[in-house]
Order: C-alpha cells, then sequence, then structure tokens
C-alpha cells in the first residue's frame, strides 16, 4: 500500500504541475479530430511567438515543440490545438461550444479521476492519519492548479484577440488572429461555464472537508501518542 501511495503521490503532482497543458490541449485535439474531422490538426506545446524546436508524432498526434519567445511584450502561451478555421467561421456553433469547453472539460475528467483514487485512499484503504493528510493535500493542489484557476481563468481571462505573426503558425491554425477559449464560451456558451464552474465547486468543497477531517484526525493522533 506504501509504494501504490507514494506512486499516486507523485503521478498527480507531476500531472497538476506538468501534464495539465497536454491534457487541455488533447482535449480540443478530440473535438477537431472527431467533431470537426479536421486532417491537419495537431497540438503546439510552448509559445506560438516561440521558435519551432522539433516535431514528434506520438501514437499518431502530431506535437511540435515551441521555444519561449523573446519578445517580452507579446502574450505567450502554454499550447495550442490547431487549426481554428472552421471553429471561428461559426463561432456560435454547438461544435464550438463543444470546442471551447474540451481543455477545461478534459482537465476536470482527468482531476476527477486522480481525486477519485485519492478518496478511495484516504476512507478506504488507509488508517495511517499522516497517510490520510497527505492524500488530501495533493488532493487540494490537484483541485488549484488543474480545475480551479482554469475556471477562474475562463471567468476573468482576457477577452482580447491575439494577432499571431508567426507564419509557421498561420500555416498551421489556417488564421491570423487568435481567441481564448472565455471568447469563445461567453459568446455563445456561457450555460457550460456555469455547468463546469459548478462541478469544479462541488468537487473543491468535497476535497477540502476531507482536508479538513484529516488535519483533524492528524492532529488528534499526534496528540495522544
Amino acid at each position: 500500500m506504501t509504494i501504490f501511495f507514494w506512486a499516486y503521490c507523485v503521478a498527480a503532482l507531476l500531472y497538476a504541475f506538468k501534464g495539465t497543458v497536454v491534457v487541455h490541449e488533447l482535449g480540443h485535439f478530440f473535438v477537431l479530430k472527431f467533431l470537426y474531422k479536421d486532417p491537419d490538426c495537431g497540438i503546439i506545446l510552448g509559445d506560438i511567438h516561440g521558435v519551432l524546436l522539433k516535431e514528434k508524432s506520438i501514437a499518431g498526434l502530431p506535437v511540435k515543440f515551441f521555444s519561449k519567445s523573446e519578445n517580452k511584450k507579446v502574450h505567450g502561451t502554454k499550447g495550442i490545438s490547431y487549426p481554428w478555421n472552421e471553429v471561428y467561421a461559426k463561432p456560435k456553433s454547438w461544435k464550438a461550444k463543444v470546442y471551447a469547453i474540451a481543455g477545461a472539460g478534459m482537465e476536470l475528467i482527468m482531476a476527477s479521476l486522480l481525486i477519485t483514487i485519492g478518496l478511495v485512499i484516504v476512507y478506504m484503504h488507509t488508517t495511517s492519519p499522516l497517510m490520510k493528510l497527505v492524500a488530501s493535500i495533493v488532493m487540494i493542489i490537484i483541485i488549484l492548479v488543474s480545475i480551479l484557476i482554469p475556471c477562474l481563468k475562463l471567468w476573468t481571462g482576457s477577452k482580447q484577440e491575439v494577432l499571431i505573426n508567426n507564419n509557421i503558425v498561420k500555416s498551421l491554425t489556417k488564421t491570423v488572429y487568435g481567441q481564448s477559449d472565455r471568447m469563445l464560451l461567453f459568446k455563445n456558451g456561457k450555460m457550460l461555464l456555469i455547468i463546469y464552474t459548478g462541478c469544479t465547486c462541488a468537487m473543491f468543497y468535497l476535497v477540502f472537508v476531507t482536508l479538513l477531517r484529516s488535519l483533524e484526525n492528524f492532529l488528534t493522533f499526534w496528540m495522544f501518542v
């Protein structure tokens, strides 16, 4: 159980701090691949204003790695899926709504899976107050990094379009500008955003209560040792 527990903690933290961008863009990619059925879709990891470093095909998924832009004045990115032309052609269509929420939705699904495993550990597979507390802290980190902060960005992020100056990115996205998920959702998908926010709040409440109980049990245990 100890090996499984620490493996879970390491995997969950790696996802929270390194894997959220990939999972987010995979959500968009699946929509482009299976709803829009675009044969040219793929993922860019890095800043779209940077320089193309290398290209790889991972399980049939085209991935292009870009460097960080040296221009401090432009808004950088951590990753995007492409192309956007069909999405922007009909921004109020149901497909565009699904595309806009797909990235955050994919993060929610992945976080839900990890949190479910954490809850099983806390309530069913360990009696150690320390393990319960550590698992609860890991779950709170997952909530904050991969769900709560992205949710806040969807409500408070930029409403401005991003002009693409990189010719390689222009050819991939088939557009000269980019829009945030927030812009697409606020145009005609606020209900999806509200549902997503409700799920986020419910999960945060559940994990926060678990953390408080785990902390209480941990303090009680050490007070009577």
